[in-house]
């Protein structure tokens, strides 16, 4: 009866311990996933106004360039996959990955070769145990990203584009990435990002002014993760319509 009740002290422990541990996990993702999203909400509007920029310049200028011109008939296009570094975040990389090889599948059934780029050792890690082809790879920066990070993973991209496809390059460059909805919720989404298609650069800068949250009369909606900010968005108005909603920072109300 002694020794079990030891045993039963022990686990109770180490029980005990582990609580901390995982308390300790989750306060420390609830902040660095505050600072995330000011920082995505922050970017918003500049992303937004910086494809109108692009798209007004390609559709004013005469001049063929690879970035806007599309191929007539592409036979080789690039997936850029963009994956986390380290685990412990549901389905963020593993979606992401199903999502790209689905489109590698559609990519190869349309008759195109497919040089796949990966951003994440969760990615290259896949990739690798499958003994799948990578033409390039970038690790150790996914947590904290910056312009230099971004500027040196475009800079092969957009030589690739730039050149022929007989000297190796591609046509067409696609990206695959994991959309946040909430803290529940990671969508992911694939989508040609070059050459860049006139029309739905500025189907998606338009559609970007306007809110639909904040013309539906679903409560549904309404208390989704993003709340709506008074007044209403207008067309060229540098502001979103909607914010991110931020997780309380405030300690639960004890019963």
């Amino acid at each position: 009866m002694g020794a079990q009740l030891r045993v039963y002290k022990r686990r109770i422990k180490s029980v005990t311990a582990t609580k901390k541990i995982t308390k300790a996990m989750e306060m420390i993702s609830a902040s660095r996933i505050v600072k995330a999203q000011r920082k995505v909400a922050a970017s918003t509007p500049y992303a937004t106004e910086l494809t109108r920029a692009v798209t007004a310049v390609a559709t004013g200028s005469n001049t063929k360039h690879p970035l806007t011109t599309e191929a007539e008939s592409p036979v080789r296009a690039a997936v850029l996959l963009l994956t986390s570094d380290r685990g412990l975040a549901g389905g963020y990389s593993s979606n992401a990955i199903k999502t790209a090889a689905r489109l590698t599948e559609r990519l190869r059934g349309e008759g195109k070769e497919v040089d796949t780029y990966v951003v994440g050792r969760k990615g290259v890690a896949y990739y690798g145990f499958r003994e799948l082809k990578i033409a390039d790879s970038w690790t150790g920066f996914t947590d904290n990203p910056s312009y230099a990070d971004a500027k040196e993973i475009a800079a092969p991209l957009i030589e690739a584009i730039e050149k022929d496809t007989a000297e190796g390059g591609v046509d067409e460059l696609h990206i695959v990435f994991t959309e946040f909805v909430s803290m529940l919720t990671q969508t992911p989404v694939d989508g040609r990002l070059l050459p860049l298609s006139l029309g739905e650069a500025a189907a998606g800068a338009a559609g970007r002014t306007s809110c639909f949250r904040c013309s539906t009369s679903s409560r549904r909606r309404r208390t989704s993760s993003t709340h709506c900010c008074r007044g209403t968005s207008r067309a060229g108005s540098t502001t979103p319509c909607c914010r991110p909603r931020l997780p309380s920072t405030r300690p639960a109300a004890r019963r």
